[in-house]
């Protein structure tokens, strides 16, 4: 009798072990996963949206609402031009990877488009040499392009311009979870981009970076002012989040050159990083806003002519860091890097230092 009672609760105990094992397996098929470009993964916040192109920006738009009927689901280049036709506030939802093989511009004013990944990674790739996006033109207002989660620029691996050019008073914007990337281009002027894979150029213009990645992109030429991540002429970018490392070039993954902003908040992350000067009154900054709790891999600063007169420009009561933020603690999260002079490339640490006020100062 006893030997029955130990065989079933014997049983009882497999049953058991055998029913959390289902449960278990049920859950895991369901749970998904963040897979590549093209495959499955939990759609998030976006499950019940269909592929396609909406009027109004992501949080006006519900799983409701019809895509425009005149553009194809996962076409970019349709989608640019029916916003280029008919300005507004757009959301471009892709639940597949796409190609473009020619630049798509934005170019009329008040065209504004978010661009965001259903369920996992969706890759835009280029698939021949020049621009992806422009954004911006000549007389024209009001441009913005944004990139939502889930959205990788892929660049091409022989290239001659950056992937997206913001430029005429436009507004780039990467938010988290995109990705600019695969970017190699022996470009070597302004309006190329110096080889970089953004580049933002003139009076107006603005990137903002709150999160997402700029990062395994290359300049190829060599030249005086190639960069391999973000170049920013003359105009003004603001990363608050995100990370601008990975990428190579003769100034690294960063450069402002004089004349140009730009704004370090929340956690955003610099690799190699570049400030240019031509004079004391033409150089550029780096803002450092209140809270900065990210870092910078290596401050290097550029000029023409001797070290000690490039030097004087930062070092003679001129600040190098600017803004609320700056105190011992964010100049310890700022890596010194070199000086880039006429014929030589010598170590800023090996004779100055930043003071807890953001000035350039001599070693004692």
């Amino acid at each position: 009798m006893k030997n029955m009672f130990k065989v079933k609760a014997i049983y009882r105990i497999a049953w058991v072990i055998a029913l959390v094992a289902v449960i278990g397996f049920s859950m895991a098929a369901c749970g998904g996963g963040d897979g590549g470009g093209g495959g499955g993964g939990d759609p998030g916040p976006w499950a019940g949206f269909t592929a396609g192109l909406y009027l109004g920006a992501p949080a006006s738009i519900t799983a409701t609402d019809t895509p425009i009927a005149a553009v194809s689901a996962n076409d970019v280049a349709a989608a640019v031009t029916h916003i280029n036709g008919n300005a507004g506030a757009y959301t471009l939802l892709l639940d597949d990877d796409v190609t473009v093989s020619a630049l798509q511009n934005m170019n009329v004013s008040n065209v504004k488009l978010t661009i965001i990944g259903i369920g996992s990674e969706r890759k835009i790739s280029l698939t021949a040499a020049g621009r992806m996006f422009t954004v911006g033109a000549s007389g024209q207002t009001g441009i913005e392009l944004t990139l939502g989660d889930n959205i990788t620029l892929q660049g091409h691996a022989a290239n001659t311009n950056a992937v997206v050019g913001v430029e005429n008073s436009g507004a780039f914007t990467m938010l988290n979870g995109s990705k600019v990337t695969g970017n190699i281009s022996s470009a070597n002027t302004v309006a190329t981009g110096y080889g970089a894979a953004v580049v933002v150029s003139g009076a107006g213009s603005m990137f903002t970076m709150k999160g997402g990645t700029i990062t395994g992109n290359s300049a190829t030429n060599n030249g005086t002012f190639n960069t391999g991540g973000l170049y920013v002429q003359a105009s003004t970018a603001i990363l608050e989040g995100g990370s601008i490392e990975g990428n190579t070039g003769v100034l690294g993954d960063v450069m402002v050159s004089e004349s140009s902003e730009l704004t370090l908040s929340g956690t955003a992350k610099a690799g190699a990083l570049t400030l240019s000067a031509s004079s004391a009154t033409s150089r550029s900054a780096l803002t450092i806003s209140t809270g900065w709790s990210g870092s910078v891999a290596g401050l290097t600063l550029r000029g023409t002519g001797t070290p000690a007169t490039v030097t004087g420009w930062w070092a003679d009561g001129n600040p190098i860091l600017l803004g609320s933020g700056v105190n011992a603690a964010t100049v310890g999260q700022i890596t010194l890097g070199n000086f880039i002079l006429s014929g030589s490339t010598p170590a800023i640490s090996g004779t100055h230092e930043i003071n807890a006020s953001g000035v350039l100062v001599v070693k004692p």
